[in-house]
């Protein structure tokens, strides 16, 4: 079986390698491919915060009798 991640499907493709006795590669697109013992998050801690968390804008939509969130 050949594993493939994109963005955070990285960290979770390398995890599920681990478990998977008939896994006999990973595929890493455009994803995080972290040290053991980093997180995800962890690995990006030493660069500035991107500009996007501030254009983010929340808006809710119809979910049933609730609301969601997107943003």
């Amino acid at each position: 079986m050949l594993l493939v991640g994109h963005s955070y499907g990285g960290p979770v493709i390398t995890y599920a390698s681990a478990k998977a006795e008939n896994a006999k590669g990973l595929v890493f697109v455009a994803s995080f491919g972290v040290d053991q013992g980093v997180s995800t998050l962890g690995s990006n801690e030493a660069f500035p915060p991107a500009e996007l968390d501030c254009s983010l804008l929340p808006r809710t939509f119809p979910r049933g009798a609730e609301t969601g969130t997107e943003f």
